[in-house]
């Protein structure tokens, strides 16, 4: 489990994040939304250790963020951010063998090779393995860095949890491709240690798929639970400055502007 308690943070005198207090539980698909500059991406880096909080505490597990060394976390935690940019002509095998760098010192083992060749089959870019990363497509990047992030936490601990953290994945997909990935994650989390946060865009893909949503608002939690409780009328009014119409129909969630 990821824990947040009293989260802040602010860049000169706008304050980005206030006072934010969550939990973000195993085994279920947890989505954070909001409109553009509610703190959705200052959130994801304070996860991913790219920056810390002004104030507050995160807990990975009950123990502190900042009590893990970066390999120890590296280890456990993989995060996928907005932009990724190489500026070498580097095979797909290597790019994603990357993910791979906190297991090993000089040179991958057969078990690092493995857990590549695995996650790529799982996301299905093994046939681009040889390929230049920079000859692909954007959703077909986009796709080998979801191989390479997953090939980070790859093998599965009983004793251990393993943290995905997504800033936007699905940007570049198609709308096959989204649908796709985010069943490839509902499958990932039949392990009960697996912990997924992603930040989505498409409302109606939270409605359908999100196990738990943190919807932010002005940096702070606007409405956080399951989506009947978070994606009311009044909520998405308050967030979006948009009047919605909510349909429920055959077991569906479906959200209009």
């Amino acid at each position: 489990m990821i824990q947040l308690e009293d989260i802040s943070y602010a860049a000169g005198s706008k304050m980005l994040l206030d006072k934010v207090s969550v939990s973000f539980e195993p085994g279920r698909l947890n989505m954070i939304i909001g409109p553009n500059g509610a703190g959705k991406s200052t959130l994801i880096r304070i996860l991913g250790s790219q920056i810390k909080p002004d104030s507050g505490k995160v807990f990975f597990d009950q123990k502190e963020l900042r009590k893990y060394s970066l390999p120890e976390i590296a280890r456990k935690r993989a995060l996928l951010t907005q932009s990724i940019e190489l500026a070498f002509p580097l095979k797909v095998w290597e790019v994603v063998m990357m993910g791979r760098y906190p297991h090993f010192s000089s040179k991958p083992e057969a078990k690092d090779e493995k857990a590549c060749e695995e996650a790529m089959r799982f996301f299905e870019v093994w046939d681009f393995a040889d390929r230049n990363y920079l000859s692909l497509s954007g959703g077909e990047k986009q796709r080998v860095n979801f191989a390479r992030v997953m090939t980070q936490i790859w093998e599965k601990d009983e004793n251990e949890s393993r943290y995905l953290i997504l800033d936007e994945p699905l940007t570049f997909l198609d709308v096959h491709y989204q649908h796709q990935f985010i069943q490839q994650l509902l499958s990932l989390l039949n392990d009960q240690n697996f912990v997924v946060v992603a930040v989505v865009h498409d409302l109606n893909l939270a409605a359908r798929f999100a196990g738990h949503i943190l919807l932010l608002h002005q940096g702070r939690v606007l409405a956080s639970g399951s989506k009947d409780v978070v994606l009311s009328k009044e909520n998405l009014r308050k967030a979006y400055q948009l009047e919605p119409t909510v349909v429920k129909q055959d077991g569906g969630f479906y959200l209009f502007f």
